[in-house]
């Protein structure tokens, strides 16, 4: 939660005063997800992403940190749930499954923590966005866009 706090300053600090106090009008957000968004999960991998919030849904691109393609296209959405916000991003890798690399995944879990999915189903990953540029805490030669451990 202390996560999701900071980066809702940091994010709103950033916006123009007016889309500031346009956004306090809609549910509150843990809006670490107001305007651009960039979130890294525990491989170094970074999610750049724009919400758009009258329709609940995300796009942008991931940067691979994985010796994978170096960007993948993304896509997602949320919704807001008793438990907190539900975010779920889908990524897809542009070279198909070729360098050991898996072809899509997808990222879900109550805001700001998620698990790794994959076609073949749950990646038993368990993690918590940070902000981009934080320190890696895995190993990004095994797991995450490498696919399971």
């Amino acid at each position: 939660m202390k996560l999701a706090h900071s980066l809702v300053g940091v994010l709103l600090v950033s916006l123009p005063f007016g889309a500031r106090s346009q956004q306090t009008t809609h549910a509150p957000l843990p809006f670490a997800l107001i305007g651009n968004v960039c979130l890294q999960d525990q491989y170094g991998n970074q999610y750049s992403f724009t919400v758009d919030p009258a329709h609940k849904y995300v796009f942008g691109a991931v940067t691979n940190n994985q010796g994978c393609a170096e960007q993948w296209p993304l896509t997602g959405s949320y919704t807001e749930t008793p438990g907190g916000l539900l975010l779920e991003l889908t990524a897809a890798n542009p070279d198909g499954i070729f360098g050991g690399c898996v072809d899509t995944y997808k990222l879900k879990g109550i805001f700001p923590n998620f698990e790794w999915y994959y076609d073949s189903g749950y990646g038993a990953q368990p993690a918590t966005w940070v902000p981009c540029g934080t320190r890696v805490t895995a190993n990004p030669n095994s797991g995450g866009t490498r696919g399971m451990p």
